[in-house]
């Protein structure tokens, strides 16, 4: 056998392979496209859930506000009052552990 003919044998013997490395680059090209997009697509719905769970937590908290507003303004004396207690509570509290 010639290299010639050697050379031509071992080519046909590896043009199935080659022909299966071509197409495992354009899957594992398009799989990685695919997680890319997925990936993009995940954080911009995480990102969309932290948006609306910021826009509930804060209307929580103005709601609240408002009704402690509201609550100081009817009855000033016992807001001052109840301020008083717990400032006093936590201060103990807080001389305890020192």
């Amino acid at each position: 056998m010639t290299q010639a003919s050697a050379r031509r044998e071992n080519e046909s013997d590896t043009a199935p392979l080659r022909a299966d490395i071509d197409q495992l680059r354009q899957t594992l090209a398009e799989l990685t496209r695919v997680v890319q997009q997925t990936g993009r697509d995940g954080t911009i719905a995480v990102a969309d859930d932290m948006k609306a769970a910021g826009n509930q937590a804060r209307a929580f908290v103005e709601a609240g506000t408002e009704g402690i507003a509201r609550a100081v303004r009817a009855k000033p004396a016992l807001a001052c009052g109840v301020a008083l207690g717990i400032g006093t509570l936590i201060g103990a509290a807080l001389l305890r552990r020192g």
